[in-house]
């Protein structure tokens, strides 16, 4: 068993797991990060209703990331993307729980460094309370003012963990003073291997026991748990999102394929999944049910489909 494992990670075929000391003097050690590296990431929830819609149905760092705007305007300045960190102790910082429950769920995950980003602000790092926060002009400026900026400054670093990375701007994120990174990619429910799960302490800001659990020990504890409905016995904000997410044809790192098209169409009374596909575009509902992975390849789908047929 070891020289099969040994053979499939030689050749590719199975991602070593890095796990990476977040102490500064122990990353002075650390090899640089490759972006074909696979890393130890956390997440730490604020709201345990957003931790448990993420558990049951994954997520995409594709989209509009879900944060408490306290230090700066995030939809302008990091719009996309899931914060996640190399230190445990980081994230146990952010499950500050907003209701009297008090449950405290930090995600942890194996992700490819590709899939990273270094978090950029226009001031050069986040607004504080009380500061009017500075705006990009748009993505590119984003990208060349930013990006690149951080990537030039952190090329220089002594530290070789962070100027001999494929992106220093990267590794220079999840060494720094902020310790965190902004996760890109696509996360099937299944992918999320553990969980540290418990409750807050006296204060709310520092969990008093947290508990590694699998995913599926925790979905025993919430396996019948749909948020509540708001003070008037409407649906929440909440909710709506859960069911948003539960009514996605696909899991959110699936490629688009007409066999799960043709199963929804049939259920649906639709002739054919090619039919469904056009009218979601027609309509406006792609978003309804596909995640952005399946989105951004609905035109070179559509354009392999040897049909005629058009829609009325």
């Amino acid at each position: 068993m070891k020289k099969l494992i040994k053979k499939l990670l030689r050749e590719g075929l199975l991602n070593e797991i890095r796990v990476i000391n977040p102490d500064i003097m122990s990353l002075q050690n650390e090899e640089p990060l490759k972006d074909s590296d696979t890393i130890r990431v956390y997440h730490g929830f604020n709201d345990y209703e957003d931790a448990i819609t993420t558990i049951k149905f994954g997520f995409s760092g594709k989209e509009t990331g879900k944060r408490t705007m306290s230090f700066s305007y995030e939809p302008n300045n990091n719009p996309l993307g899931l914060f996640v960190t190399l230190d445990l102790e980081t994230a146990k910082k952010f499950t500050y729980p907003r209701d009297k429950r008090g449950i405290v769920v930090i995600l942890e995950l194996s992700v490819k460094v590709s899939d990273l980003e270094a978090p950029v602000w226009p001031g050069g790092s986040y607004t504080v309370p009380g500061e009017m926060a500075q705006f990009w002009k748009d993505k590119d400026d984003r990208y060349e003012r930013g990006t690149l900026k951080a990537r030039e400054a952190a090329s220089d670093d002594e530290n070789n963990f962070i100027s001999g990375s494929d992106r220093p701007e990267v590794a220079a994120t999840l060494a720094g003073n902020e310790r965190q990174a902004l996760f890109m990619g696509d996360i099937n429910p299944n992918m999320i291997k553990s969980i540290y799960f418990g409750e807050s302490g006296r204060h709310g800001y520092s969990p008093k026991r947290l508990d590694r659990i699998s995913r599926k020990e925790f979905l025993n504890k919430f396996e019948t748990h749909e948020p509540e409905n708001d003070a008037y016995g409407r649906t929440s904000n909440k909710g709506y999102e859960y069911h948003d997410k539960k009514s996605k044809l696909f899991k959110p790192n699936d490629d688009l394929s007409i066999e799960v098209l043709d199963s929804a169409a049939k259920k649906r009374r639709q002739s054919s999944g090619e039919q469904y596909l056009r009218k979601m575009v027609q309509f406006g509902k792609l978003k309804l049910f596909l995640w952005p992975k399946q989105i951004s390849q609905v035109d070179d789908f559509l354009k392999t489909i040897d049909t005629d047929e058009t829609i009325n």
